[in-house]
């Protein structure tokens, strides 16, 4: 599903970030400091904040593309185009509100920030909800005759073909809008836990 694809993308990307920053111990004379150097990301969290709502603005385009992707091989790689790079868009702003958290889940700007994300995560996976179901709807002759006739959708072969490859276990669009739209309850369980931990380990 959307959601899932989205959270695979956010993990991805903090795993890169944290392998870029990472720097081996033993050539420190130093400790190593304990807070994220996130600017790659976002300068300032007003620039975060910026960038938020920018892509808050952008959904309803993104929930506008339904119905567009099976006209033509290059309405397919234009809706898939705009899709990707908003989900960059997403994972960068979880990333980065997630990242500021960690360095203290005490913090009630960070922990409002993180819910905020969610929050957005949830509403994006909304607004694209239909894509998967649109997707699988067009079929494997259709997809595959798009492949064929424009090659930029190269980029996105993985992503049509494992769509398909799931169209039995995906809900209507409908469904899944409804499904991305709890999200973030689902996601608030596991956060609620590691703030209890936390309050208790300091």
């Amino acid at each position: 599903t959307a959601a899932l694809a989205a959270k695979r993308g956010e993990r991805a990307l903090a795993l890169s970030l944290a392998l870029a920053f990472a720097t081996p111990a033993a050539v420190h004379a130093d400790p190593l400091p304990a807070v994220w150097n996130l600017a790659p990301l976002y300068a300032s969290d007003a620039d975060w904040e910026t960038a938020r709502k920018a892509l808050l603005a952008d959904l309803p385009k993104l929930a506008a593309l339904k119905g567009t992707l099976g006209k033509s091989a290059k309405s397919l790689l234009a809706g898939l185009d705009a899709i990707s790079a908003a989900n960059l868009r997403v994972d960068r702003l979880r990333v980065y509100a997630s990242m500021k958290q960690s360095t203290d889940n005490r913090d009630a700007v960070n922990q409002e920030r993180s819910d905020v994300a969610a929050q957005l995560g949830g509403e994006y996976s909304s607004a694209i909800a239909w894509l998967e179901p649109e997707i699988q709807g067009l079929g494997e002759a259709k997809v595959g005759a798009f492949l064929k006739a424009e090659p930029g959708l190269k980029k996105h072969a993985d992503h049509l073909r494992n769509s398909l490859r799931l169209a039995r276990h995906t809900l209507g669009a409908e469904s899944e809008a409804v499904i991305a739209a709890l999200a973030p309850v689902r996601e608030a369980t596991g956060e609620a836990r590691t703030l209890l931990f936390n309050a208790n380990t300091h």
